[in-house]
């Protein structure tokens, strides 16, 4: 892919993970919770076990910030270039976007699960990731071998 698509294509990307990356996280982790549950405390497909509420609640927040995290990620692994500083960007509108939910909701523990999830992927681009894509071509042999 060439520089001027990747760039064009970073938003598109955290578009698609924003909308992807949820529904696949909660889908995922409500499922798995509702296997946890006993057959002896299920009334049709409603778990009525006194510890699934917080599971529940538990899988939901943990989906924000899995879903923050990905979201971060993928925009910034698309960029060719200056991958910090579009994690940042990404943050902040994660961040004004949460400000929004919130407000809205009043979903508070969501709210620090997301913002942690993407203060944590801003944190793994900043530290582990290279500001610039590798300008290789396909079948250049890495180095050392």
């Amino acid at each position: 892919m060439n520089h001027a698509a990747r760039w064009v294509a970073v938003v598109p990307a955290a578009l698609l993970t924003l909308y992807l990356a949820p529904a696949l996280l909660l889908w995922t982790l409500l499922g798995a919770v509702h296997g946890l549950c006993p057959e002896a405390s299920r009334i049709g497909s409603v778990c009525a076990a006194s510890w699934y509420p917080l599971a529940e609640r538990g899988a939901i927040v943990a989906a924000a910030a899995l879903a923050a995290f990905t979201i971060v990620l993928v925009g910034s692994i698309t960029a060719p270039g200056a991958r910090p500083r579009v994690a940042w960007a990404l943050f902040a509108a994660l961040v004004a976007m949460a400000i929004f939910m919130v407000v809205s909701t009043r979903a508070y523990p969501e709210f620090g699960a997301a913002l942690a999830g993407g203060l944590f992927a801003v944190f793994v681009v900043t530290r582990f990731m290279p500001r610039e894509a590798a300008a290789r071509r396909p079948f250049d042999m890495p180095r050392g071998l």
